[in-house]
């Protein structure tokens, strides 16, 4: 055999990863850099967690693209002119991608860790669950007809604001989670109240990262919020 069936994988993973990227990129989604980081991360999943990994992240990406997409004239952030830049990919899927390795390797170390399999597809659907809420809520709560507020004092701000919500982008967010925890259920037979729970959580810690932390301190710009954030989602799905 020219390849193993883990290589074949890989390299297969890649292929698929680089052409949904360009095909993004082509229509504005990603930045250059952006298609680029998206193209790693997705043959990372696709290569290390497998076909349904792969599928569970191209769903999300589809559906947060088209919500992107979806009435783009009426929203101000620079991701709608010009597409998604590598810091904001590596942000929102470097921890389901680090999941996606973990689970690759459960062969060395499954012996040692009870149900490996299982606790490494929770922690990523968590990932993929808290960053599909917070794009969700971010995207849907653009179109609001009320200004935002901000989640820790209610005090009202600009659309697109840090820390900012709406109860209709909140509502999104709950959509977003649940969207992703109904296909996991399907996909990697995760618990479907789990990881919507811990999605809409890290999507409102991410607003209240947003408020209190993002950009008043060099550690928290808007990529490395969305990377904490689907941490947490991750995190807590596992506790959960």
């Amino acid at each position: 055999m020219l390849f193993s069936p883990f290589v074949f994988n890989l390299i297969i993973g890649f292929i698929l990863s680089s052409l949904i990227s360009i095909s993004a990129a082509k229509r504005k989604m990603l930045t250059k850099d952006g298609a680029a980081a998206a193209a790693l991360i997705g043959g990372i999943v696709f290569g290390f967690g497998g076909f349904k990994w792969g599928v569970l992240l191209v769903l999300f990406f589809t559906a947060s693209s088209l919500l992107t997409l979806w009435k783009a004239k009426d929203k101000t952030q620079p991701e709608h002119k010009k597409g998604r830049s590598a810091g904001q990919v590596l942000g929102s899927g470097g921890v389901a991608a680090g999941f996606a390795l973990a689970h690759g390797l459960t062969p060395f170390y499954k012996g040692i860790i009870t149900h490996a399999n299982l606790l490494t597809a929770i922690g990523f659907a968590g990932a993929i669950s808290a960053v599909c809420a917070d794009t969700w809520a971010a995207e849907i709560g653009m179109l609001s007809s009320s200004a935002p507020k901000l989640i820790t004092t209610g005090e009202p701000v600009k659309l697109g604001a840090s820390g900012g919500i709406t109860w209709l982008g909140t509502a999104g967010g709950a959509a977003g989670g649940g969207f992703t925890a109904i296909f996991s259920a399907l996909l990697l037979h995760t618990p479907i109240t789990v990881i919507w729970f811990s999605g809409f959580s890290a999507m409102l810690l991410d607003s209240l990262m947003g408020a209190v932390l993002e950009d008043k301190y060099p550690l928290f710009t808007n990529s490395s919020v969305n990377f904490f954030a689907s941490l947490f989602g991750s995190a807590l799905s596992l506790l959960l």
